[in-house]
């Protein structure tokens, strides 16, 4: 069973694999063209694994990984286009430069319930607003991944998620602000667009995603990337 599929949007399939080997990690990475597949496993030398992740580069092999992957516990991770993956429930993973350390965490996290995909019907209309419309999210992601060390960079990500999910106040976020250059930067973003952003958030949460980004003219990918994130923090 799938217990734990994440929609990746930043890198490859390739510089993922190659981040897993060099953990050590032992996976599987799969490349489906029509009826056809090309699997490979990777074997690490990290001993016994509490799951198998599965590299996978479209969201619709989702629906053949148990034809090849012969593991009772896996974790998939997911290449798709961002309208692709913001049109299903995947959790959404967009990884700064370093990713070493973050893919540490997502190995050891699964979901209450086993894995099933879920898809959502969009129209032309949709994919071009996806692709052309600004994102004060991409701006502040941006941002954040400048901040270093990465200790700092992990702790202001989880701030900006936490305020912009209204689970933290905008003067402990500044405490946080306070100790990178870049902090200025990131409350100029937010206080430009991002209450606008935090509306939404909230709106989605006592109603629907659809309802608060149409509500908001917000790309619905914005909502659940902050919603699919603020559960690593909660």
């Amino acid at each position: 069973m799938i217990i734990k599929a994440w929609g990746v949007l930043e890198h490859t399939p390739l510089v993922l694999s190659n981040v897993l080997s060099q953990l050590n990690v032992s996976h599987s990475v799969m490349a489906c063209a029509g009826p056809n597949c090309q699997y490979r496993e990777l074997h690490g030398t990290g001993g016994e694994q509490p799951a198998w992740p599965v590299v996978m580069q479209n969201i619709n092999e989702l629906n053949r990984v148990h034809d090849y992957v012969e593991r009772d516990r896996i974790i998939a991770f997911v290449f798709d286009s961002k309208a692709a993956i913001t049109n299903s429930n995947l959790t959404i993973w967009s990884p700064c430069i370093d990713m070493y350390t973050e893919l540490q965490t997502l190995l050891l996290q699964e979901d209450k319930e086993p894995f099933k995909l879920e898809l959502r019907e969009l129209s032309a209309l949709d994919y071009v607003k996806i692709a052309s419309k600004p994102s004060v999210l991409s701006e502040l992601q941006s941002a954040w991944c400048k901040v270093n060390p990465y200790s700092l960079r992990k702790k202001v990500q989880e701030v900006i998620v936490l305020y912009l999910c209204a689970d933290l106040s905008k003067t402990t976020m500044r405490r946080t602000l306070e100790f990178t250059i870049h902090g200025k930067l990131i409350e100029d973003l937010l206080a430009k667009d991002g209450q606008t952003l935090k509306s939404a958030v909230s709106m989605a949460r006592l109603k629907s995603v659809d309802e608060a980004a149409t509500h908001y003219d917000i790309d619905p990918f914005d909502i659940n990337y902050l919603l699919s994130s603020r559960k690593k923090y909660k």
